[in-house]
């Protein structure tokens, strides 16, 4: 997930310009850290669900989706932190999560 926080190719000659392109980067930080927020704990969620006992095919895929669901955290939670005035981005990062 964290590769997901690009550092642009920027010519930092002072501290000032260091200080306004680490503030630009902290709402990207912010995203980073409620998706792995998120995805801890549906991890833990997942560890849980494999000590059931007695496992077939149709519940190996159901936990094949869930783990497909996790994965689109990262893009929900960011569409969510950029564009959190559309009800869309909104509608799409509710859905992931449920």
């Amino acid at each position: 997930m964290v590769f997901g926080i690009a550092i642009p190719e920027l010519q930092i000659t002072n501290y000032s310009d260091f200080i306004t392109f680490i503030s630009t980067l902290t709402p990207t930080i912010g995203v980073t850290i409620v998706s792995f927020v998120l995805i801890s704990s549906f991890w833990i969620y997942h560890h849980e669900f494999i000590k059931v006992k007695c496992l077939n095919i149709p519940y190996l895929w159901l936990n094949i989706f869930f783990l497909i669901c996790i994965s689109f955290i990262p893009f929900s939670t960011s569409l969510i932190g950029h564009y959190s005035h559309f009800f869309l981005s909104e509608a799409f990062f509710g859905l992931n999560i449920f």
